[in-house]
This record gives structure tokens, sequence and C-alpha cells, in this order.
């Protein structure tokens, strides 16, 4: 099969992003203010090259919920084509307006993984929390994610693999529900992680039963790798897996098809994009998982789950895979 000419889009864009890298840094190396500013134009940059028409890439804001509590500064927010024209330019984001948020950094450290873990849970505190089917329960809005340049360390890359590997599944272990995990983490000269959700493991037929099945008390987490089905951890319900891209392409074409794709979700127009992107990079990989108990639906769901609700179908909320 002939190379495709979206590898080659994001390799020269690949370079650009080195090159910025590289002249930010001499240029403002006791400046870090402006290093990070510079820094974030270019992925917003890079966002609103690829994002359909609509899509509002912007930076340095808040978002709000509702109640009018704020998230801390985000670096950057693609917003809904539905967001308000007139509130574009303001600086503070209605939280269910805002489809996907980043924070950028230029040289990624694990400490800013594991803060961003932490930043990510409290964003989804401020929208509003939907119920009804796995990925309304499984997955919070807005997606959110950490996108860098480069990383800090020195050794080779699949210590540095290993390393960043740590951080994250860190911050999957201190997380309270999987809608609260980070969903994708891109390195632009290294890989792309991106979030799964499998909202359940055992097979559907024989879980048929009259009545709602106990929720078992306590956490019941068990880590495992992703799709493994451990009958002697009955607890175990849905697995949350941070994968990592492996094929190949560059970490910037993995982003964006990670990220047109959960945009897909919400705008069907997306889907024949989405999957093109999808076909040339495909998804592969594996990387941090852990595997949650019941407790993390709502009855209603786990209901539906046990009676072998789920399906093999792309795009609908109960997929067997999502992300």
């Amino acid at each position: 099969m002939p190379r495709h000419d979206l590898h080659d889009f994001f390799e020269q864009a690949s370079a650009e992003m080195a090159a910025e890298y590289q002249r930010i840094r001499k240029k403002h190396k006791n400046d870090h203010g402006t290093a990070g500013d510079e820094g974030e134009e270019n992925w917003a940059e890079l966002l609103s090259r690829w994002l359909p028409a609509g899509y509002h890439v912007v930076t340095k804001g808040q978002i709000m919920g509702s109640d009018g509590s704020t998230s801390p500064q985000i670096d950057i927010l693609v917003l809904s084509s539905a967001y308000p024209p007139f509130l574009t330019t303001k600086r503070m984001w209605l939280a269910d307006g805002v489809i996907a948020a980043f924070e950028c950094k230029n040289t990624l450290k694990a400490t800013h993984l594991i803060e961003a873990a932490k930043t990510a849970a409290a964003v989804r505190k401020l929208t509003t929390q939907q119920e009804g089917t796995p990925y309304d329960e499984l997955l919070g809005t807005p997606l959110y994610g950490v996108l860098a340049h480069a990383h800090s360390w020195e050794s080779d890359d699949t210590e540095v693999v290993e390393t960043i590997e740590k951080a994250l599944q860190s911050g999957m272990n201190a997380a309270a529900h999987p809608r609260d995990l980070l969903d994708l983490v891109c390195v632009a000269n290294l890989s792309t992680w991106w979030a799964a959700r499998i909202p359940w493991l055992g097979e559907g037929p024989s879980l048929n039963v009259e009545g709602l099945p106990p929720k078992p008390p306590g956490p019941g987490l068990v880590w495992q790798r992703v799709g493994e089905y451990n009958p002697e951890q009955p607890d175990g319900a849905v697995v949350s897996s941070l994968n990592r891209h492996t094929g190949g392409a560059s970490p910037l074409l993995s982003m964006m098809t990670t990220l047109l794709r959960r945009l897909a979700w919400h705008d069907p127009q997306l889907q024949p994009i989405a999957r093109t992107f999808e076909s040339v990079d495909p998804t592969r990989g594996g990387g941090p998982c852990r595997n949650w108990n019941p407790d993390v639906y709502s009855d209603h769901t786990w209901r539906a789950i046990t009676q072998n609700r789920i399906d093999g179908l792309d795009w609908t909320p109960w997929a067997a895979m999502l992300m």
C-alpha cells in the first residue's frame, strides 16, 4: 500500500514543532513565561489548521461551571461550534461549551502529568454529568490532555516511555472515577497516549439475571492489562487504559486522530474524516491500565450492561470500547 500523504503532512508538522522548540529555548532561555506562551501558540496553530471549520481554538482562560465555580487557568481550549460568538472574546469559558482542554509544556516532566491528572478531575466537576449510558458515565467532558514539544529526560526512548507511563499510572490510580482521567498525552518528539474505557469484561449472555446485580462493597481495584478478564476478580467490570500509539506514525498524527475520533462522538459529520485518519493511523499499543468495579455506574446503566446491552458498533454510547 502506498504511503499516505497524511504521514508526510504530519512529519512536516513534527519538523516545524521541533524547530520551534529549539528556537524558543534559544531565544527565551531565561524567560519561561514568554517561552511557554510561544509554545502554546505553536499548538494552537496546529489545532486550528486541522480542526474543522466552526471549532474555536482559544488560549489562556478559565472554565466556569453553571454554579459560577472556576478551574485553574487552562492553556488551550477547543470550543463547540455552537458556542455563542459574543462569548468567544472572553477569558471565562462556559464548561458545557468546551469540547477539549489542554495543558501545554515545552519540556515535559513527570510532575506535569501527575498535576494534570488532578486538574482533569477538577475540570470534570464543572461540567454537567450525564447518566444513562456507559459513554455518558465513563467519559468526562471536556476531553482533557497534555501537549508537549519535548521531554526532560536524557535516557533512551524506552526508558522515557517507562517513566511517562509510571506517572500516568500514578495519576490513574489516584482518580476517583474513570471519567476523571486524562484523555490524551502527546509528546511531539516521542509518542502519543490516548485513554480508552472498556465498559464490560465479562461474557454478556451469561450475565443475564433477574433484578439488579449487587454492587460489591469497597473499591475492588485490580491492575491488569487491557482486555484481560480475570474470573477470580468478579468485581472487575470496567477497564480504563492509557494506550501508547506504537505504529510508527508521527505522534502529531496520532494526537489528531484521537482528537477527531472524540469530536466525532458529538458531531456525526466528522465520523467519515475520523475513520480516514484511523485507517491511516490504526489504533494500537498498550499502556497503564486499571480495573474498576461496577460502582462507577448508575443502577440503570449497570442493569442494562448485565442484560447484554454492550455492542460492537462504533460511535455508539454502548460501544465495546469507548475513547
